[in-house]
Formats: structure tokens, C-alpha cells, sequence
């Protein structure tokens, strides 16, 4: 898995996912809101998702060489040192699901991005996990 992976397979497939939850689980569409709007926001949120993932790869590649570190505990702490980009993408997906969605659904909308940030942030850690196990072959 390299960083070229991380960075061009993995937004796409959130931004999309992040698209179908919003129109799908969440109440009537927002009627008011331009495409041009929807595109900013979504795309302000593969910039935050992307950012994240670069604050990932950066934080854990310098311990893929420490044999005694567990792939786990190098994530771990990669999640640990970029709990900030992980807040800004957390709060773009907040953005983008709120704003698709009707007043009556924005309750809705806010735990759908609070669990899709989350599950997004537990597969990034698989992926870095991975990544390590990958670069000590």
C-alpha cells in the first residue's frame, strides 16, 4: 500500500460514501442548496480526509523500522498525533452531511457523520497497520 493509495482510492470512495449516507439515511435533500455548494463542501471534505491521511502516513513511517513496535501501537499513535486533522475532517463531514439534508434532519445527519468519521478513522488505522506490515517485508 503506498501513499499514492492512501491519498487517490480512499477519498473518492469516503466522498462517495459520504454522498450515498447523506441522501439515504437522512431526511428530505435541502432543497436551496446549489451543486456548486454540494461540490465545495464535498470536496472540502476529501481536502480534510486527505490531510488527515498525509498527518497519518508522516507520523508513522519513521517506525516501520522499529521491530518492537507493534503495527497497532505505531497507529495508535499516529491517530494520537493527528487527533487535529482528524477533528477538521470530522467537522468537514459534519458540514457536508448538514447541509444536504432539511432542518428536521440535522440530528440525524449529525450522528451519521459523527459514525461515518469514525468508521472512516478505524479503517485509515487498518490501512496504516498494513502499510507497516507491508514496508517490514
Amino acid at each position: 500500500m503506498t501513499l499514492h493509495s492512501l491519498r487517490v482510492n480512499s477519498p473518492r470512495l469516503i466522498g462517495l460514501a459520504a454522498v450515498g449516507l447523506a441522501m439515504s439515511g437522512c431526511a428530505m435533500m435541502q432543497p436551496d442548496l446549489t451543486d456548486k455548494q454540494r461540490q465545495t463542501l464535498q470536496g472540502e471534505l476529501q481536502n480534510r480526509f486527505g490531510a488527515y491521511q498525509d498527518c497519518m502516513v508522516a507520523s508513522a513511517d519513521p517506525y516501520v523500522g522499529v521491530e518492537s513496535a507493534p503495527p497497532s501501537d505505531i497507529a495508535d499513535a499516529a491517530q494520537a498525533a493527528c487527533d487535529g486533522a482528524f477533528q477538521a475532517y470530522e467537522k468537514a463531514v459534519t458540514r457536508y452531511f448538514t447541509a444536504v439534508v432539511s432542518g428536521s434532519g440535522q440530528d440525524e445527519a449529525r450522528q451519521r457523520a459523527h459514525e461515518h468519521a469514525a468508521e472512516a478513522g478505524l479503517k485509515t488505522r487498518r490501512q496504516i497497520m498494513q502499510r507497516v506490515l507491508d514496508q517490514r517485508i
